[in-house]
C-alpha cells in the first residue's frame, strides 16, 4: 500500500514504481564552436580520401593531380599480375594455375619497376602529351581514351591468365613445354635489352644518339619482341587447359598493338629524325633478330 501523505524532498515526486522519480530540468546546453575544414587546393584534393578508405588513391586520381598520364604505364604490367592472382584466388586450379600465375608476376612486376625508374620524375610522356593537346577537356576524356581502355585490352590481352587456370586433366604436355621455354625466352630477352638501354640512356654523351649495340644490333626493338614472345609462350602454356584455346586471343592482340598501333610505329616516327637512323633501319630488321 503506498502512502501518498509522505513528505518528499523539494523537487520529488511520489516514491511509487509506477511513476518514475522527477529530475531536474537540464541547464542550457554549450554547442560546440564550428571548425572550417582546411583549405585545399585542386590537386591536394583529389589526392585525399577518407579516414576509412583502404589503400592509396587510384592512379587516374593520381594523373589528375599531377597532371601525368603517363603513370598507367606502371600498371599496365601490375595489372596483369593482379588479374592472374584474382583468377587463383577464385577458381579450384592445379599447379598449372600456380605457375600461370608465377609468369605473370614475374612479368608484370618486372615491368612495372622498369618503368617506374625509368619514367618517374621526367614529367608526362611525349605521347601522352600528344594525346592530351587533342583531346580537351583531357581529364574527362582521359578516362575513356586511357584508363578504361587499358583497363578493356588487360582483360582482353590477359584472357590466357583466366582460362588456363581451370583444372587440367593430365599433368605435363608438350605446349606446356614449349610455352614455358618461349616465356622464359622472351622475359630474358626483353630484361636484358631494357636494361641494356637504359644503362645507354644514362651516359651523357648518348643523348641525342641511337642505341645500336648489344641486343639492339639484332634488331630495333628487342625489347618488343622479347614480349611478343613471351605473351605467346603465356598462350601456348594457358591453351592446354579445357576450353583455354580461346585464350590465345592474348598474344594475337599484344602482337598487333607492339607491331600496328603503340609500340614500332610511335617509336619509329619519334625516332626518324635521329642522326644515323636512316642507315640503322637499313641494316636492322624491326622485331625479329634478323633483316625482316
Amino acid at each position: 500500500q503506498i502512502d501518498i501523505t509522505d513528505p518528499l524532498p523539494a523537487g520529488r515526486g511520489p516514491r511509487c514504481a509506477f511513476y518514475p522519480a522527477a529530475r531536474p530540468p537540464p541547464g542550457p546546453r554549450a554547442l560546440p564552436s564550428p571548425t572550417l575544414p582546411p583549405t585545399r587546393t585542386p590537386r591536394a584534393h583529389l589526392l585525399s580520401r577518407r579516414a576509412d578508405s583502404p589503400g592509396p588513391p587510384p592512379p587516374r586520381l593520381v594523373s589528375l593531380a599531377i597532371r601525368n598520364a603517363s603513370i598507367i604505364d606502371i600498371f599496365w604490367g601490375l595489372g596483369f599480375g593482379i588479374l592472374a592472382v584474382g583468377a587463383r584466388l577464385t577458381v579450384a586450379g592445379d599447379w598449372h594455375a600456380d605457375l600461370l600465375t608465377a609468369m605473370a608476376l614475374l612479368w608484370g612486376v618486372r615491368l612495372a619497376g622498369y618503368l617506374a625508374v625509368r619514367n618517374l620524375g621526367h614529367g608526362e610522356d611525349k605521347r601522352y602529351v600528344a594525346i592530351r593537346a587533342r583531346n580537351a577537356p583531357f581529364w574527362w576524356k582521359s578516362f575513356f581514351i586511357v584508363f578504361l581502355l587499358q583497363g578493356v585490352l588487360t582483360l582482353i590481352v590477359g584472357l590466357p591468365l583466366v582460362l588456363g587456370q581451370a583444372p587440367h586433366a593430365t599433368s605435363w604436355q608438350a605446349l606446356n613445354y614449349v610455352g614455358l621455354a618461349l616465356f622464359l625466352i622472351g622475359w630474358t630477352w626483353e630484361t636484358v635489352a631494357d636494361a641494356q638501354l637504359w644503362l645507354f640512356k644514362r651516359k651523357p654523351e648518348s643523348r641525342g644518339q641511337v642505341m645500336t649495340s648489344g641486343l639492339w644490333s639484332l634488331s630495333r626493338h628487342p625489347n618488343y619482341f622479347g614480349e611478343i614472345v613471351l605473351w605467346w609462350g603465356i598462350g601456348l602454356f594457358a591453351s592446354t587447359a579445357p576450353g583455354a584455346i580461346a585464350g590465345l586471343i592474348g598474344p594475337v592482340v599484344i602482337q598487333f598493338l607492339l607491331m600496328r598501333v603503340s609500340g614500332v610505329p610511335l617509336l619509329e616516327k619519334g625516332m626518324a629524325e635521329r642522326p644515323g637512323y636512316a642507315a640503322y633501319v637499313a641494316r636492322t630488321g624491326s622485331l625479329l633478330p634478323w633483316r625482316f
